[in-house]
């Protein structure tokens, strides 16, 4: 499965511009919303790799007939990236937030470079900020998106498919016509 952004900054001005945007999900990784978050996020691994992060969890506290006992590796792997070179990337909530920083306001902004911590036995969280440049005038399309499959191999081959600007607005127009057509019968 995949689910996709599409963001299209545009330069109003007459001047050249440069903008950092940054992305930032946290990982859940298992059922929403966690019964015991604080210690279900010690089982959520991250990694990075070139424009992508990974996560993938050591412990689902679902038990099924299908998956078995409470205590088992959570059967998928997410994976979430962008369209965009990515300039810095933190996988640890309190590394990205700072010691007094929010949401809102996070520490990490303030800095040209991230710590850049990836692993385990943190807050698991997938930021990563891309450098824009737009000319006067000028609009770009950007593009995110979380795959998630069984594996991680699988989860970085669907995202590097899906990380297409053109694949994407395709993806939408899709989209939008098939809601169309469901809906064209209906009146209110």
């Amino acid at each position: 499965a995949v689910e996709l952004w599409i963001g299209r900054p545009r330069n109003a001005l007459d001047v050249r511009r440069r903008l950092e945007l940054t992305a930032y999900p946290e990982w859940c990784c298992g059922v929403a919303p966690a019964p015991g978050g604080e210690f279900h996020n010690l089982f959520i691994e991250t990694a990075r790799q070139e424009n992508a992060i990974f996560a993938w969890n050591h412990m689902w506290d679902v038990a099924n007939p299908r998956w078995g006992h409470w205590n088992t590796d959570f059967p998928y792997v997410s994976a979430f990236g962008t369209t965009e070179r990515v300039s810095s990337a933190e996988g640890d909530k309190a590394a990205f937030l700072g010691r007094n920083g929010t949401v809102r306001a996070p520490e990490a902004l303030m800095h040209g470079e991230w710590r850049g911590l990836f692993g385990r036995h943190s807050d698991p969280i997938a930021a990563m900020r891309s450098v824009v440049e737009l000319g006067p005038g000028e609009e770009k399309t950007i593009g995110f998106a979380i795959a998630v499959t069984k594996s991680r191999e699988e989860s970085a081959d669907l995202l590097r498919r899906s990380l297409d600007v053109a694949s994407m607005q395709k993806a939408f127009a899709d989209v939008k016509h098939s809601w169309t057509e469901r809906l064209a019968s209906h009146r209110m």
